[in-house]
């Protein structure tokens, strides 16, 4: 018997791996805006580190999404001098160049697919429950193939509210029919948005955890810790 009637899935870097379409969607927009200011790694690294710091703002409830999409490129443009960085039009485009590069490269984490298909084979429900961009999301899970997974696909940006904000748990419960707080978990990379989100609502968390980083006790505390989305299932029935 399984624990859990529903699982509620984040998609970067749990299901959809966004760190590789990152890269490659960043190398694109070097070469379509001939950007040749350096080492294209170092570059990255310096594009990534805003773009981290704006995310974990938003999660914080600090900055909107509107916001976000502007300032992660105004920051690197700034940080290289480049003429772009006072113009916000020419910040869009390098933000909307950036965005059909994370569909172009997009893949899926290795053995996604036989997980979902034998959750749903056992009768368990899946949700797809993501802080990301609505011109990115949807786009992305049906490039994949990973649409019609999912009963309930719930996007921050197409709601107003980004995990951890018990707003966008409550949305997700409606959208799945309000079933037990107990029959519902949670899995993603996010201490900070999936794993505290889940935590506040009240439903167990499992953090996917590929790196096998440490918890220390400043940080969200996973119900579950796995390394590869096969060990779900040790989390899932009681063998």
């Amino acid at each position: 018997m399984h624990r859990y009637n529903w699982i509620l899935f984040d998609l970067d870097n749990t299901l959809i791996d966004f760190s590789k379409a990152s890269v490659s969607a960043f190398n694109d927009l070097l070469t379509h805006f001939r950007v040749d200011e350096g080492d294209a790694a170092y570059l990255y690294q310096l594009f990534n580190k805003g773009n981290k710091q704006l995310w974990q703002q938003l999660e914080e409830n600090k900055i909107s999404l509107d916001l976000l999409r502007l300032e992660r490129f105004k920051l690197f443009l700034n940080e290289i001098t480049h003429p772009s960085a006072n113009d916000p039009a020419l910040q869009l485009e390098w933000h909307a160049k950036y965005m059909e590069g994370i569909i172009k490269y997009t893949t899926v984490i290795a053995d996604t697919i036989p997980l979902l298909e034998s959750l749903l084979s056992r009768g368990i429900k899946l949700a797809a429950v993501t802080n990301g961009l609505k011109e990115a999301q949807r786009p992305r899970l049906i490039k994949t193939k990973l649409y019609h997974y999912f009963d309930a696909i719930v996007v921050s940006d197409e709601i107003g509210y980004a995990k951890p904000h018990l707003d966008f748990f409550h949305h997700t419960f409606q959208e799945i029919g309000q079933p037990q707080k107990s029959e519902v978990l949670i899995v993603g990379d996010s201490l900070a948005s999936d794993i505290a989100g889940g935590n506040q609502f009240g439903i167990d968390t499992c953090w996917y955890n590929p790196k096998q980083n440490p918890i220390t006790k400043e940080h969200a505390q996973p119900k579950y810790n796995i390394s590869k989305l096969e060990e779900l299932w040790e989390c899932i029935y009681t063998f």
